[in-house]
């Protein structure tokens, strides 16, 4: 069985679901495979756990780049409300959520969060940003993705129009 496949469903139960309520049986019944074939590929699940996260993050770096090469700030806005629940992508909502206890959970995603600051604020100076005005983009950016923007609402505020309205505050003056 291809790895990224094996990946992708752990991802998508490791999104959906709290670590301790992830179970191998689940993840193997919906690959069509036995559970102890699941251990072929790694020995525990907090390790499935670090691999999916990490293929998880590589796949959220790879969308950001591709949205940052489109120089469009608004399509950029939109993304980064929109990308985490719409692609359920486990790394998103682990870097602007939850921090466990682990020592290597917390780094891989402190690493991926540092290379996703450096990508975003390098995005967001081509617009003639001040430091401290990124710096509270950035933090409003956060704040709404951490509502978690589903199907389009960050709490009762449509992404476009949210979106229209951070654009209107970066282009500023």
């Amino acid at each position: 069985m291809d790895l990224e496949v094996i990946l992708q469903a752990w991802e998508k139960h490791f999104f959906a679901k709290q670590y301790s309520d992830v179970k191998l049986d689940n993840i193997a019944n919906d690959l069509g495979i036995k559970k102890p074939s699941l251990y072929y590929y790694f020995t525990n699940k907090r390790d499935y756990y670090i691999k999916t996260l990490k293929y998880s993050m590589k796949k959220y770096i790879v969308a950001l780049r591709e949205i940052i090469e489109e120089d469009n700030l608004e399509s950029f806005i939109w993304w980064y409300l929109d990308y985490p629940s719409k692609h359920q992508n486990l790394f998103a909502i682990a870097a602007q959520k939850w921090y466990g206890d682990d020592r290597e959970i917390n780094g891989t995603i402190e690493v991926g969060k540092q290379v996703i600051d450096t990508e975003v604020s390098a995005f967001l100076k081509k617009f003639g940003m001040e430091p401290i005005t990124m710096y509270l983009v950035c933090q409003l950016l956060d704040k709404l993705a951490l509502e978690n923007c589903i199907d389009g609402y960050c709490l009762e505020y449509n992404i476009h129009d949210l979106t229209t309205e951070l654009t209107k505050l970066v282009r500023k003056k």
